[in-house]
């Protein structure tokens, strides 16, 4: 019998997808949204007054992740976009080393999803700045935790 004829989903109904493998947020999506909406707007101010870490620590903290909360994550990636994207070279270190270490991982998930968003095609070296420095304060054990989390934002 060739081995790469065999179809195994017909032979073994039990299979599981990407869905079935997800966490799934347990919180109410349109109260998520609206906390994630006044989020924004105080992280803009925070941002505004040069408090760069503050504003990073407030959205990250307790980010939306699963497929219920499309809406509150989506705010949550243009709030830390605009964050990034603000921020100047000098500034990304010192604003870093202010987070906590589930901060750190957190934010690797939201530059690894910046990359795959079509800002990316104008604004990919940013994300790829903040990732250098992220990697040289939080090292390469966030990358692989990042890898590992099924808690998709």
């Amino acid at each position: 019998m060739n081995f790469r004829n065999i179809d195994i989903d017909a032979i073994e109904n039990e299979f599981y997808n990407d869905q079935d493998l997800a966490e799934v947020d347990d919180r109410n999506p349109e109260e998520t949204t609206a906390h994630f909406n006044s989020l924004q707007s105080h992280s803009t101010s925070l941002l505004n007054s040069h408090q760069t870490s503050q504003a990073l620590a407030l959205l990250l903290d307790s980010p939306p992740f699963g497929p219920t909360q499309n809406s509150a994550k989506s705010i949550n990636t243009n709030s830390i976009i605009q964050i990034l994207s603000s921020t100047r070279t000098n500034d990304i270190e010192g604003a870093l080393k202010d987070l906590q270490p589930h901060h750190h991982d957190n934010l690797m998930k939201y530059i690894y999803k910046s990359m795959s968003l079509p800002i990316a095609d104008s604004s990919g070296n940013v994300f790829l700045s903040w990732h250098e420095k992220l990697t040289q304060v939080a090292g390469t054990g966030s990358i692989v935790r990042v890898m590992t989390d099924r808690r998709l934002i």
